[in-house]
């Protein structure tokens, strides 16, 4: 059984080097995420949590260095270098560590200003996901068809009752849950005690699903077949499994579009706040192609910079 609460030890620092240009602030924290309790960070550092395995416990603080990215890694047990490898190999696909920058080429009809002045200041920006693909999961169920505030709240609920809270670096975070830790939750618990409406009903299918089916075979899948399989459970929809691919596989194509994003998107772009979603999805594919859903993402997070839900220390 995994403490409530838990304090983790050093165990190891690593430097990784990612292929310039690399920004750091913006691939660490992305203005428009909601506050989970699951990270913090400042300007020049960060600190994240990691669940690898029923019993382990890790959080990791990354630092701006002039030689690249150092990460200082806890846990709340001594690790074997087998799963130090596995941490960092994590780290590494979860912010980008190894991906080429490409310039984006823009249209010259969207040549704007504003735009350019946008990819200029995320210029260096990766795709960030630390969460696992169960984690990322639930929250893309949190977040359908609600607002931030109402997001926040049931994944607090969540994570206050399953997960752990943790001490490092002089800085206390949450961890998530396993899913193995909710299968045998009923639905009545998480709509009437976490407060999740009719999410509830879909959970212990997700908890279902993830704690049968691997990690690392799910990432192998083609994404043909992955996004198919996602679509297998209950509550997860076209928009869901874009959401989880995107960010999970960090594909730079996919859009994933609730009714704030499209306004945002087609307000900026096409002058037309109202356009509708699947319109909107082909003119932002025709204008950008492979990098439609990264450059929606950056308007999205530049959107937030002043009003960010979960703010730079």
């Amino acid at each position: 059984m995994i403490d409530k609460k838990a304090k983790l030890h050093l165990q190891d620092k690593v430097v990784l080097k990612p292929q310039e240009p690399f920004n750091f602030l913006y691939t660490f924290w992305k203005p428009s995420h909601f506050y989970t309790g699951l990270e913090c960070r400042t300007q020049h550092s960060a600190w994240r949590t990691f669940r690898l395995d029923k019993d382990l416990l890790t959080g990791i603080k990354a630092s701006k260095k002039d030689n690249g990215t150092e990460i200082e890694i806890y846990a709340n047990r001594e690790i074997s270098d087998k799963e130090k490898e596995s941490l960092t190999k994590r780290i590494i696909h979860s912010y980008g560590f190894d991906e080429k920058w490409n310039d984006i080429a823009v249209p010259k009809k969207q040549q704007s200003k504003e735009l350019m002045q946008i990819l200029n200041e995320f210029k260096g920006t990766r795709i960030s996901c630390p969460e696992s693909i169960f984690e990322i999961a639930i929250i893309s169920l949190l977040l359908q068809n609600t607002t931030i505030k109402r997001s926040t709240s049931m994944l607090a609920n969540l994570l206050d009752s399953f997960g752990s809270k943790v001490e490092f670096d002089n800085r206390e975070l949450k961890i998530f849950f396993h899913p193995t830790e909710i299968i045998d939750v009923s639905e009545g618990y998480f709509k009437e005690k976490c407060r999740l409406g009719y999410r509830a009903k879909y959970l212990v299918n997700f908890a279902k699903f993830f704690t049968e089916n691997n990690e690392e075979v799910l990432r192998a899948l083609p994404e043909e077949s992955l996004t198919s399989e996602l679509q297998k459970i209950k509550g997860v929809g076209e928009y869901t499994s874009n959401v989880i691919c995107s960010h999970a596989f960090r594909h730079t194509d996919k859009i994933g579009l609730d009714s704030w994003n499209k306004k945002i998107l087609g307000g900026f772009l096409y002058d037309n706040p109202q356009i509708e979603g699947q319109e909107l999805k082909s003119v932002l594919i025709k204008d950008f192609r492979r990098n439609a859903g990264f450059v929606s993402t950056l308007i999205i997070e530049n959107e937030y910079l002043n009003k960010s839900p979960d703010p730079l220390l």
